[in-house]
């Protein structure tokens, strides 16, 4: 009796469920999945010219170290790289001019993550904040490369389901908006890009230490 007691005891104490996530605690995290980049607006003082230019839907990358601090918030430095290739270009008074070259974005972000609930499948909200570097590389009608220096802020929704106490699935969407982007690939002149926005989709794998 004094044995069962003891037994009803501890697992009033530790409610573990195999493969519940708030088992994770230092982890690492892979993902990847598809990036979609929001047509930006430009402006050229120099010109002076304006106009809208376009990208095509592209992938994202991402690594991330962290660490969960309670059973429902996770904190996380997460590395990460838009690709997009150029589609086109609307320019005021001009029309529209087909590009070629492509678009990486490169952010570096101190995040934090609220999982809800307790079991295994596991819906989560988070953000971010740090800095991003806007590499662009254009091969027409002009040639040329330049990259710039901007904040980064993101938002995020997602959902884990734990594979077992150390490792958990995720999938999330994301919205990483820029402060504005100057950039001067071809010489030409500077061109403003005003707050580009990338939304993407990723799947994932965490694992703990």
């Amino acid at each position: 009796m004094s044995s069962l007691k003891q037994e009803v005891s501890w697992q009033a104490a530790d409610p573990f469920v195999a493969g519940d996530s708030s088992d994770l605690g230092i982890y690492l995290a892979v993902a990847g999945g598809w990036t979609y980049a929001d047509g930006d607006t430009f402006d050229v003082p120099s010109a002076p010219a304006s106009g809208e230019i376009f990208f095509q839907d592209g992938w994202v990358g991402s690594v991330a170290i962290g660490a969960r601090i309670t059973d429902h918030v996770r904190t996380e430095l997460e590395l990460a790289v838009h690709h997009n290739t150029l589609d086109d270009e609307d320019i005021v008074g001009l029309g529209t001019i087909d590009l070629d070259g492509e678009v990486n974005v490169y952010t570096g972000l101190a995040k934090v993550a609220y999982d809800f609930g307790d079991g295994p499948l596991r819906p989560y909200v988070g953000a971010g904040i740090g800095i991003a570097r806007f590499d662009v590389d254009i091969n027409a009608p002009v040639t040329g490369s330049d990259s710039s220096l901007a904040l980064a802020g993101s938002l995020e929704a997602g959902v884990n389901y734990a594979l077992t106490a150390n490792a958990e699935l995720f999938g999330d969407a994301q919205v990483l908006l820029l402060d504005d982007v100057t950039i001067d690939p071809a010489s030409t002149g500077s061109a403003t890009l005003s707050n580009p926005m990338f939304v993407s989709a990723s799947v994932g794998l965490r694992w703990s230490f």
